[in-house]
C-alpha cells in the first residue's frame, strides 16, 4: 500500500529522474522515497535495522555485512576458524612425594584461531574488545591516531580495517594457501591467534565477542563562507562546542570575542575584555577559556562561558604564546614562562634560552609526551625547543637545513610536525616532522608546488592539512608525501590554524582592513571520528543506494552529530534512513531538481489567509474550508518505549519511555534505534516521538489559490483559522489544472521537538579496566610519630603500595632467616596510595610558619592530588612524606595544582612537621612523595628486638609467586619513638662559680598541642637528657658529655678545667632529648659566649652608615678600607632610628613665655632647628618671636614656593631679611641656622650653605615670647627637632657641615652656658634649660622621623661598596653572625638583588634578597641554601645571619628560618662586596643599607634588635 504523498511522490520523481539522469524509473523510485519519507503509508509499518539484528555473535553462512557509523559494538560473525577445529595442548601435571606414591595427570588446554567478521571497511581501529563481558583489550584513548597505532602494536590479534590495499592474514594463508586466501578488502575484521578458551567453558561459543569500532567517514569537496564580525582574529579555536577567538591588532575592536554554536554559520559577540589592541594568544580547555596581551600591554583575560570575561594584570608584560593541555596553560612570555590553572595563579617555571615566536607565526603542540614550541631563530639557525613536563627546563634542538620553523603541531602517534624556509630552496616553505618527541627532526620535505608562508601544518586523524598566508590556496596531503593544492574562496592574512570540526575545517581570514571572513572547507577524504554528522551518514546511504549521488542531494541542514549507528540488516534506502529519522526528525522533499534533507522545527514561511482557504471557480459551490480528520486516541500510544544503544553501558541495549498520563489510550509503542545514545539523549528522542505523534494525529487539508504556488513540501506556515492562528507541515502540495493550489498537512510544533526530559542514567556493567599482572610498588616510611592511638605508638613503621593500572592489589612479604622461609606482613587492596616523585627540590625555610615561596613539582606514580582548605591543613589533612629512607620530611600542602598530565605543582606549604625539620636541607631530585592522608597506609608492627636489624622485604602482586620480586633490605630504626630535638637551646656563664648554665625546652613526640597553659605530655617513660661538650663548632669530637634527669643541666668550672686547662668563655655544645627505648633522640646544637667577656674583641667589622647627608665617603669602624662606586652615597632614611615632634598643620604649637633671654636686639645671638615639611598648601609659622606678642613680632616663615623669611610682620623700618623660592623643599629634612653677629649683621644658613649675609635695621630690644609649629593659622605639618638658641655667640660665620647627630648638653658643648633653650625634642617637648613650655594642640614625639637616620643609598645602577676579605672576613668553620639593616625600594619577586657577599659563580657565600625574601647561600662543594621570610617595600628590615655549630640561620626582624650545615664556609675572591655581586657586574640591590656589623668567632643569640646606633667599644 502505497501513501497519496508517495504516489505523488512517484510521479513528480519520474519527471526529476528524467530531467537528472534521463531514468524515468530511478526517478520514481526517489519520488516514492520523498513521499513515503513526508507521509509515511497506513498499512505494514517499514522496518529499518534492528538492535538484536547485531546483539549476538554468530558463525552464519551469508549473513548481512553491517556498515557503521561514528562508534558502536558489534558481536560479530565468525567465518574463519584454524582447520575448522579447536587445537588442544596437552598438559601433565605431577602430585604426591615425600615418601608417597607420585602421581602423574594429563590434561588438556584448548586454543583457537580464528576470523571474526566485524562491518563494511575501512574503518578507522578498534578502541576496546570485552570476550565474555569481561574487558579483553583497550586503546587507552579516545584519539583514533593513539587506536590505530595501540592496535598495530597489540598482541593475540590483528585487525584488518578493511581498506582497499589490505593483505590477506599470514596464518590464514598458512593454513588455506596463498592462493586460496581473500584479502577481504572493504570487509573489516579481527584475527584472534591461539585465544586459550580456559576460561569460557572450554568452547568457542563461550567466547562471547564484542568489539568497540571506531568508523571512518567520506567526505565529498566543498567550501562555504560566512561572515563574522570584522576584526583582527587572533586564530580559531574550537572548544566546548564553540568555534571561537578573539579581537587583536585592531583600535576598533580589541576588546572583541566572537563565537559560534552552530558551526560557525552565525556568530555572537561579547565586548567585555577591558580594551586594547595587543591581545596575542587565546586557548580554552574544558573549563576555562584564557587570553593574553602582548605588546608590553601583559593583561590575561579568564571566562567560563565566552560572554563574561575577567581581565587582570598578568606577571609579563610581553606575551608571546601559548600551549593549553586539558588542565593547564604553559605561558611564554618575552623571556619568562608560567604555568596556570586557573588564570589567577601563574607559577614562574623555567623557559627556553631564546624567545619563542609569537603566535602569528605560529603555535605550540603538547602530544601527550612532550610540550614543543618553534623559537627565533639566531643566525639562521632554526630551534624548537621540547619539555616532559613544561617545568624542569627545555632541549633545545637544532632543525638542520631550515632558517626558520614556524609553529609544531601534533600528527599521529604523537608525531610533531613543523614547517619553514629553507634557504638553499630559494626559502621555500617545507616541512619536517619527528617521531621520537622532538629529539631529532627528519630532512625536510618539499611541497610539489612553489609556496610561502606555511604555518602549522595540522593532522585530523586521516589529512595532513596547510594554509598559505595571504594566497588563496591550502595543501592536503594522506601521507606527507603525495599532495594535492586546492583554492579556497577567501584569500587574507594567515592567524593561526585551521582547526578541524569533525567534518570540515574552518578558519577565520583577515586582510589588511580586518575585514573578515569565516571559511568552512574539506576535500574528498576519509576521517575516522568517533562521532559523526547526521549529513554525512545521509549522503553516504544515499550514494550507496545508487539510487541518488552527491550532486543530486542537499544535506547542510543536518547539522547533528550521531555517536553511533548501525544498519545490520538488507533493506531499502528508506529502510536506513526511518531510525534517524525518528531520532533527529528531518524531512525530504524536492526543491528544484534537488532533493533537500530539511530538519523539522523551522519557523513559518508563509501565512495562509482564512480569506484565501476554500478557492474555487467562479461557478463551483463553495466547500469546507479546512478539512480535519482525526485519528482516534484509543490507537494512539499512551506510553512509547525506545531502545537503543546505550553508550555509558558499554554499548548494551538501553532503554528509556514517554507516557502521556492524561488520555483514555493504554496502548504501548517500542521504537527499537541501532543508534548509540546517552540516556538523556534516549529519554529526549522518546518524548519528541511520542509528542509528535500525537500532535500529527490530525490530516489538515486545504485549497488555496494559485497564488501560493511558491509553498512547497515540508515547508512550515501559519493557517488561520476560527480558533486562531496554527502551524502545519505541509506534506504535500498539488497543482490543480484550474490554478488551484491543494495542500495536505500536519499540525507543527517547534517547541516538540525540544525535549524537556533527562532520563535515568544506566548502571555501567561490566569490568572496566583491564587486570594487571604488573608488579607491586611498595614505600617503607621510617618516620615520626604521626597518628595518636594507633601503632605507631608501639614500635612500627609505615608502609604503602601500588601498581600499574589495575593493579589488583598485593601482599608485602618478609624473611626473617635469609629467604627460608617467608611471613604476610600486610596485604594492600587496589588502587595503591598515591605516590609520586619530585622533580626538583626545596631549600630550607622557617618550620614554623606557612612556606609561600617554595614551589614543590611532583609526577605522581599513583593516584591523584587535590588541594585542601587553611583550616582542614591545620586540623591534620593533605600531608605528606617527602624525602628517602634515613631523611624523610613531612609537609602539609594546601595546594595541590594538576599541570599536566600526572604532573601536580605543590605550593603554599607547612614544612618540618613532626620535628623533621632537620631534613628540609637534605633534600635530592627524584625523592619520593607520599599521600599519608588515606586509608592505604598502613603501621606495620616490629619488636623492640628487631630496632637496628636489616631485614629484606618483597612486594607480591595478587595472583603472582613469591619469585616475581626480588629482597629489598630495611632497616627499622625506631624513628617514630625518638624524640625529637629541643629548642630554644640557651646557655650562660655564672659571674660568680663561672659554671655554665645550660637549658632548653623540650618538644613532645605524641601530644604537641599546649592547651590550657599544662606543659604538652612527656611522651616518654621518664625526662632525661644528654649535653654534649664538643671541641669546636664543627661538634665532630665530644670532650665530655653530661646526662640529667632534669633541666637545666651544669658545666661545671671544675669540669672545664679537666676538659681544656681553664674556665671558658666560649663553648659549643649539644642537647638531646633521651627515649628509655632507642636512646638519645635528634640533637640541637649551640655556640655560647661568656657576656662577661670583651664582646667587642668578636666584631671584624662594622660601618655606621651615618657621614653627612650627600657623602661618598665610608668608613669602617675597625679601620678596614671602604672602596665606593657609582653614586653611592650617604643619605637620611627616616624610620630607620632617632625621634622628633610631629605638628599635623591643625592647631599644633609648643609656646614658652616672654623672656629677655629670646631678645633680637641684644647682639649676637644663633637659633637653630631641623625641619621636615609634609606639605606646603600655605605659609607655616615654624617659628614665631615677638615683645609681649605685638605686630613687631619676628615670623620664621616657610612659604609656599620655597622661600623662607625671618623678618616682622610689621614694622618701619623692616628688621630681618629673606630668601627667595627653592631655598628648601618638601618631604626632607632642613637643618635651619639664623645667627646674628650684630645686632644689624644678620646670616641665614640652610644645611651648612650660606644663604644670606647683609645688614638690616635691628630688632626692637625687649622681652619675646615664643612660639613653635604655627601661629595665626599658619601652621607647620611635619617635624622639627633640634631647637637651640644660644644668646651672645654667633656659633657660625662660614659654611659648614650639618651635625650628623643631636646636639650636645652640658659641658661637652664650649658654649653651654650661653645656651638660652636647648628642645632636642627627640624624648620629650620640655626644654633642658628649664623653661616652661606650654602644649597646645596634640604635637607628639614621633619615632617616624629623624635627620640623624643616615644610611647608605643604592640606586641599582652601579653602586656598591668593597672592603678587602683579608682574614678577618674569612669565616672558615668558625661561627659568626651578619646583621645588617635594609631597605627594598622595588619589587624584588624576580631576579637576585646581592646584599653582602663573597662568591665567585659556583662557591663563596652570598646574602641577598630573592623573590622579595631574604636568601643565603654558601658552597662548599655541598650547596646550602636558606630562604627566609618575605621583606615588605618601602620598610626596614633588621637581617642577620647566623651560623652556630652546626645550624645556619637566617632572619628578618627575628623571625628565623634554619637548616643543618657541615665543614666550613669558604671565601673565594679578595674583596667583600656590598650591594653587587662579586662574580659579575650585575645582581644590584636597589634601596638603602644602615648600619653593618659582622661577628666572627662566636654566634651570640640575636632574639632583640639592637639599639642604633651600634656600639662602637
Amino acid at each position: 500500500m502505497s501513501s497519496t504523498g508517495q504516489i505523488v511522490g512517484g510521479v513528480i520523481g519520474a519527471v526529476v529522474g528524467f530531467f537528472l539522469g534521463g531514468n524515468v524509473a530511478t526517478g520514481a523510485q526517489v519520488g516514492m522515497l520523498i513521499g513515503g519519507l513526508l507521509d509515511p503509508p497506513k498499512g505494514p509499518t517499514v522496518t529499518g535495522p534492528r538492535l538484536r539484528d547485531l546483539t549476538v555473535q554468530t558463525n552464519t553462512y551469508g549473513a548481512v555485512i553491517p556498515r557503521l557509523y561514528g562508534s558502536a559494538t558489534l558481536h560479530g560473525n565468525v567465518f574463519w576458524l584454524e582447520n575448522n577445529q579447536i587445537k588442544e595442548v596437552p598438559v601433565k601435571k605431577k602430585s604426591g612425594g615425600k615418601g608417597g606414591a607420585k602421581t602423574t595427570t594429563k590434561t588438556y588446554e584448548n586454543y583457537a584461531t580464528f576470523a571474526l567478521g566485524l562491518c563494511k571497511g575501512p574503518i578507522g581501529g578498534v578502541r576496546r574488545i570485552w570476550i565474555s563481558g569481561r574487558l579483553y583489550y583497550d586503546a587507552g584513548s579516545t584519539d583514533t591516531d593513539t587506536i590505530i597505532a595501540s592496535n598495530k602494536a597489540a598482541s593475540g590479534f590483528t585487525v584488518y580495517t578493511g581498506t582497499d590495499t589490505q593483505m590477506p592474514d599470514t596464518r590464514m594463508q598458512a593454513t588455506l594457501g596463498v592462493e586460496n586466501t581473500p584479502a577481504w578488502r572493504g570487509f573489516a575484521y579481527i584475527v584472534f591467534y591461539d585465544l586459550p578458551l580456559a576460561e569460557y567453558g572450554d568452547a568457542l561459543a563461550g567466547a562471547q565477542i564484542k568489539v568497540e569500532v571506531v568508523q571512518t567517514v567520506a567526505y565529498s569537496d566543498d567550501q562555504y563562507s560566512y561572515t563574522p564580525p570584522s576584526s583582527r582574529w587572533i586564530g580559531l579555536f574550537r572548544n566546548n562546542g564553540f568555534l571561537w577567538s578573539v579581537g587583536g591588532q585592531s583600535m576598533a575592536s580589541g576588546n572583541q570575542v566572537c563565537y559560534s554554536s552552530d558551526s560557525g554559520q552565525t556568530w555572537s559577540t561579547t565586548t567585555d575584555l577591558d580594551f586594547t589592541n595587543y591581545w596575542i594568544a587565546a586557548g580554552a580547555n574544558s573549563g576555562l577559556y584564557l587570553a593574553l596581551a602582548g605588546y608590553g600591554d601583559g593583561r590575561v583575560a579568564r571566562s567560563t562561558n565566552l560572554i563574561t570575561w575577567i581581565t587582570v594584570s598578568g606577571p609579563d608584560a610581553w606575551w608571546q604564546n601559548m600551549i593549553v593541555n586539558s588542565t593547564a596553560f604553559l605561558c611564554f612570555g618575552d623571556s619568562n614562562a608560567y604555568i596556570t590553572a586557573d588564570g589567577v595563579n601563574f607559577i614562574a617555571v623555567p623557559a627556553p634560552s631564546s624567545r619563542v615566536i609569537n603566535t602569528f607565526y605560529g603555535t605550540g603542540t603538547y602530544n601527550g609526551a612532550v610540550y614543543a614550541i618553534s623559537l627565533m631563530a639566531i643566525s639562521g639557525v632554526a630551534k624548537i625547543a621540547v619539555s616532559e613536563t613544561g617545568l624542569d627546563g627545555w632541549t633545545e634542538v637544532v632543525v638542520s637545513g631550515f632558517s626558520q620553523t614556524h609553529g609544531v603541531s601534533t600528527g599521529p602517534a604523537g608525531m610533531l610536525i613543523s614547517s619553514g624556509p629553507v634557504p638553499t630552496l630559494s626559502n621555500k616553505y617545507c616541512i619536517t616532522t619527528s617521531v621520537d618527541n622532538g629529539a631529532t627532526w627528519s630532512p625536510y620535505i618539499e611541497l610539489p608546488f612553489g609556496n610561502t608562508f606555511i604555518h602549522n601544518v595540522v593532522w585530523n586523524g586521516a589529512q595532513y592539512m596547510a594554509l598559505e598566508a595571504n594566497h588563496f590556496y591550502f595543501y592536503t596531503s594522506p601521507d606527507l608525501v603525495t599532495w594535492e593544492r586546492h583554492t579556497i574562496i577567501q584569500e587574507g592574512l594567515y592567524y593561526g590554524p585551521p582547526v578541524w570540526d569533525g567534518a570540515y575545517w574552518n578558519h577565520l581570514r583577515n586582510n589588511a582592513t580586518d575585514t573578515s571572513q569565516f571559511v568552512k572547507f574539506r576535500t574528498g577524504l576519509m576521517s575516522a571520528s568517533s562521532n559523526t554528522l547526521l549529513s554525512d551518514i545521509v549522503n553516504a546511504e544515499c550514494r550507496l543506494s545508487k539510487i541518488l549521488d552527491s550532486g543530486d542531494i542537499t544535506t547542510s541542514g543536518l547539522t547533528s552529530e550521531v555517536r553511533g549507528y548501525l544498519v545490520g540488516s538488507v533493506g531499502t534506502l528508506r529502510n536506513v534512513l526511518v531510525p534517524l529519522q525518528a531520532a533527529w526528525p528531518f524531512d525530504v522533499v524536492q526543491r528544484g531538481y534537488k532533493v533537500e534533507f530539511i530538519p523539522r522545527g523551522g519557523a513559518p514561511v508563509a501565512t495562509l489567509l482564512s480569506d484565501d482557504l476554500d478557492a474555487h471557480q467562479d461557478t463551483g459551490k463553495p466547500g469546507v474550508q479546512i478539512t480535519m480528520p482525526r485519528e482516534m486516541d484509543t490507537q494512539l500510544p499512551r506510553v512509547l518505549r525506545l531502545k537503543y544503544m546505550d553508550y555509558d553501558r558499554e554499548y548494551d541495549v538501553g532503554e528509556q519511555y514517554a507516557e502521556r498520563l492524561n488520555t483514555p489510550s493504554v496502548n504501548e509503542e517500542v521504537q527499537e534505534l541501532p543508534i548509540v545514545m546517552l540516556a538523556s539523549e534516549a529519554a529526549g528522542k522518546a518524548e519528541v516521538l511520542l509528542y509528535v505523534r500525537w500532535m500529527e494525529r490530525t490530516d489538515v487539508s486545504v485549497v488555496v489559490p494559485g497564488t501560493y504556488n511558491h509553498i512547497e513540501a515540508g515547508d512550515v506556515v501559519t493557517l488561520q483559522t476560527p480558533e486562531g492562528d496554527v502551524a502545519i507541515r505541509i506534506t504535500s502540495a498539488t497543482y490543480t489544472s484550474d490554478g488551484r493550489v491543494e495542500l495536505k498537512a500536519k499540525f507543527a510544533n517547534s517547541a516538540v521537538y525540544t525535549p524537556a526530559s533527562l532520563g535515568v542514567p544506566s548502571v555501567v556493567t561490566g569490568v572496566s579496566t583491564i587486570p594487571s599482572s604488573g608488579p607491586s610498588r611498595y614505600v617503607l616510611l621510617d618516620v615520626p610519630y604521626m597518628y595518636t592511638g594507633t601503632a605507631q605508638s608501639t614500635p612500627s613503621f609505615l608502609a604503602v603500595m601500588y601498581g600499574g593500572s589495575g593493579w589488583p592489589g598485593g601482599v608485602l612479604i618478609r624473611t626473617d632467616d635469609g629467604g627460608t622461609t617467608w611471613l604476610d606482613v600486610q596485604a594492600f587492596d587496589s588502587a595503591g596510595s598515591a605516590v609520586g616523585s619530585a622533580h626538583n627540590t626545596i631549600g630550607v625555610v622557617d618550620s614554623r610558619v606557612w612556606d609561600k615561596a617554595s614551589v614543590l613539582r611532583v609526577v605522581m606514580n599513583n593516584g591523584t592530588l587535590s588541594s585542601a582548605t587553611e583550616t582542614a591543613v591545620l586540623n591534620g589533612g593533605n600531608y605528606f612524606a617527602y624525602g628517602a629512607d634515613g631523611r624523610w620530611e613531612i609537609i602539609a600542602a594546601q595546594t595541590c595544582t594538576l599541570v599536566s598530565g600526572s604532573t601536580y605543582v605543590i605550593q603554599n606549604m607547612l614544612r618540618g612537621r613532626f620535628g623533621t625539620e632537620w631534613a628540609m636541607g637534605l633534600h635530592a631530585v627524584g625523592d619520593t612523595i607520599v599521600a599519608l592522608n588515606t586509608s592505604d597506609v598502613t603501621a606495620i608492627g616490629m619488636s623492640s628486638s628487631s630496632i637496628g636489624l636489616s631485614r629484606a622485604y618483597r612486594g607480591i602482586t595478587y595472583g603472582q609467586d613469591i619469585t616475581s620480586d626480588t629482597d629489598r633490605d630495611f632497616t627499622y630504626r625506631g624513628v617514630n619513638l625518638e624524640c625529637l630535638s629541643p629548642v630554644y637551646f640557651t646557655g650562660y656563664r655564672n659571674a660568680a662559680t663561672s659554671d655554665w648554665i645550660f637549658s632548653c625546652v623540650r618538644r613532645s613526640r605524641t601530644d604537641g598541642e599546649w592547651r590550657d597553659l599544662v606543659d604538652a605530655g612527656l611522651g616518654e617513660t621518664s625526662e632525661a637528657y644528654e649535653l654534649d661538650i664538643c671541641t669546636d663548632a664543627t661538634y665532630a669530637t665530644v670532650q665530655r658529655t653530661i646526662y640529667s634527669a632534669t633541666l637545666p643541666i651544669t658545666y661545671t668550672n671544675a669540669q672545664q678545667v679537666s676538659d681544656f686547662g681553664t674556665p671558658v668563655a666560649n663553648v659549643h655544645a649539644r642537647v638531646h632529648q633521651v627515649s628509655s627505648v632507642v636512646g638519645r633522640g635528634y640533637g640541637q646544637t649551640g655556640s655560647f659566649v661568656a657576656t662577661t667577656g670583651n664582646f667587642w674583641n668578636y666584631v671584624v667589622m662594622q660601618m655606621q652608615m651615618n657621614g653627612s647627608i650627600g657623602s661618598a665617603s665610608f668608613t669602617e669602624v675597625k679601620g678596614k678600607t671602604v672602596s665606593t662606586f657609582g653614586d653611592t652615597k650617604h643619605m637620611v632614611s627616616d624610620g630607620l632610628y632617632g625621634s622628633s615632634c610631629y605638628f599635623d598643620g591643625s592647631g599644633d604649637y609648643l609656646s614658652l613665655p616672654s623672656t629677655s633671654d629670646f631678645d633680637l636686639g641684644s647682639g649676637a645671638m644663633t637659633i637653630e632647628f631641623w625641619v621636615y615639611r609634609e606639605s606646603n598648601l600655605t605659609d607655616a609659622r615654624v617659628l614665631q618671636l615677638g615683645p609681649n606678642g605685638s605686630n613687631a613680632s619676628c615670623q620664621v616663615n616657610f612659604r609656599s614656593d620655597g622661600s623662607i623669611w625671618f623678618i616682622p610682620a610689621t614694622g618701619s623700618p623692616a628688621s630681618g631679611f629673606s630668601v627667595g623660592a627653592g631655598n628648601y623643599s618638601l618631604s626632607t629634612w632642613t637643618h635651619i641656622a639664623f645667627v646674628l653677629t650684630s645686632t644689624t649683621a644678620m646670616r641665614l644658613y640652610v644645611n651648612g650653605a650660606e644663604r644670606y649675609n647683609s645688614t638690616a635695621t635691628a630688632f626692637p630690644s625687649a622681652s619675646y615670647q615664643l612660639s613653635i609649629g604655627g601661629d595665626s593659622g599658619l601652621d607647620l605639618k611635619g617635624n622639627v627637632c633640634g631647637l637651640r638658641i644660644t644668646k651672645g655667640v654667633a656659633r657660625y660665620t662660614t659654611a659648614f657641615t650639618p651635625p650628623s647627630t643631636m646636639h650636645v648638653e652640658g659641658a661637652s658643648d664650649p658654649y653651654w652656658a650661653n645656651v638660652v633653650l636647648s628642645m632636642p625634642l627627640t624624648t620629650n617637648t620640655s626644654d633642658t634649660k628649664g623653661k616652661s613650655v606650654s602644649v597646645n594642640g596634640t604635637p607628639a614625639i614621633s619615632s617616624a622621623r629623624s635627620p640623624f637616620s643616615r644610611v647608605a643609598s643604592f640606586d641599582g645602577t652601579g653602586d656598591y661598596l668593597t672592603l678587602p676579605t683579608g682574614t678577618d672576613l674569612v669565616f672558615g668553620t668558625d661561627d659568626f653572625t651578619i646583621e645588617m639593616w635594609m631597605y627594598r625600594t622595588v619589587d624584588m619577586s624576580a631576579g637576585i638583588y646581592r646584599l653582602y657577599n663573597c662568591w665567585d659563580g659556583s662557591t663563596g657565600f652570598m646574602l641577598a634578597v630573592v623573590n622579595n625574601n631574604i636568601y643565603f647561600r654558601y658552597n662548599n662543594g655541598t650547596n646550602y641554601e636558606v630562604t627566609g621570610p618575605a621583606t615588605s617595600i618601602n620598610t626596614w628590615h633588621y637581617v642577620t645571619v647566623r651560623k652556630s655549630g652546626t645550624t645556619l640561620t637566617v632572619a628578618k626582624d627575628t623571625v628565623f628560618s634554619s637548616i643543618t650545615v657541615a665543614g666550613s664556609v669558604p671565601s673565594p675572591v679578595s674583596d667583600t662586596y656590598i650591594g653587587r655581586a662579586s662574580d659579575a657586574a650585575s645582581q644590584y640591590f636597589i634601596g638603602r643599607i644602615g648600619p653593618i656589623r659582622v661577628i666572627k668567632g662566636a654566634a651570640p643569640g640575636l632574639s632583640t634588635i639592637p639599639s642604633l646606633p651600634l656600639a662602637t667599644s
